[in-house]
């Protein structure tokens, strides 16, 4: 073997996950694994683009035994910011649109100074929905997506917009534990929680997603922007699209 290869890629770094308190050991990615991303630069299907991250963060990590669909999606996400930062570096710019007036934006940010919330105190799992119905909740795990999104429709939405609106919908659904009703507690199916989710009332859902917001742990990816044309401001979330590239 070549005398350099063994200086290649041997830098390993650690860190400690925000929720279940893993520490977990890492390798930057090589410039081969990043160019294998670039196979899915313009894929806009949100569950293939999910799982060519899972593959990449598997790829980078080190630590033994270790399982991505056990990471709650809040876990797997710092560990992704973790090693973008150590692969690239902390600086990331990307384009934006003004929706004010429509002027086309670039961003520079610094990864190192995206807040992290810690994982909360005194969480309370129950949603009281109203006088019959509550709900048991909890933190969503990747494995848990990947068991959702198998029952996705693929001709039932068409455009993007629907398309994430769906995802969203279905990872809200996933965080549903048990259904409280008179008749007791029971643990529902994923069919059962996607029904639910989709006939409750609005109220129903916009409670499932005020405890999300609410028990919301991690790094923060919204970040303040100005419009260099019109001024406007705007606290939006980072966009993931050219995140390695």
């Amino acid at each position: 073997m070549s005398n350099f290869k063994k200086y290649l890629n041997v830098y390993e770094f650690e860190t400690t996950l925000p929720g279940c308190g893993e520490v977990v050991s890492f390798k930057p990615l090589s410039t081969g694994q990043i160019k294998k991303l670039l196979t899915y630069e313009n894929e806009d299907d949100p569950r293939i683009v999910e799982v060519v991250l899972d593959k990449m963060i598997s790829g980078s990590v080190i630590t033994p035994d270790f399982n991505i669909d056990n990471l709650s999606l809040q876990d797997r996400f710092f560990i992704l910011v973790e090693i973008r930062k150590k692969s690239k570096g902390n600086k990331y710019q990307f384009k934006w649109k003004c929706g004010a007036c429509e002027t086309q934006n670039f961003a520079n940010i610094d990864l190192n100074k995206l807040k992290v919330i810690p994982f909360p105190d005194n969480i309370d799992y129950m949603v009281k929905l109203d006088d019959k119905l509550s709900l048991k909740m909890n933190y969503v795990k990747r494995g848990n997506l990947k068991e959702v999104y198998a029952l996705y429709d693929e001709e039932a939405k068409t455009t993007d917009a629907e398309k994430m609106a769906e995802m969203a919908m279905m990872s809200h659904a996933a965080s549903i534990e048990a259904i409280i009703s008179p008749e007791g507690e029971e643990s529902p199916s994923w069919e059962d929680k996607l029904f639910f989710v989709n006939e409750a009332p609005q109220l129903f859902y916009e409670s499932i997603v005020d405890w999300t917001r609410k028990y919301n742990y991690g790094v923060d990816f919204r970040y303040k922007l100005k419009c260099k044309g019109c001024k406007n401001k705007v606290d939006q979330e980072v966009p993931l699209e050219d995140f390695f590239f």
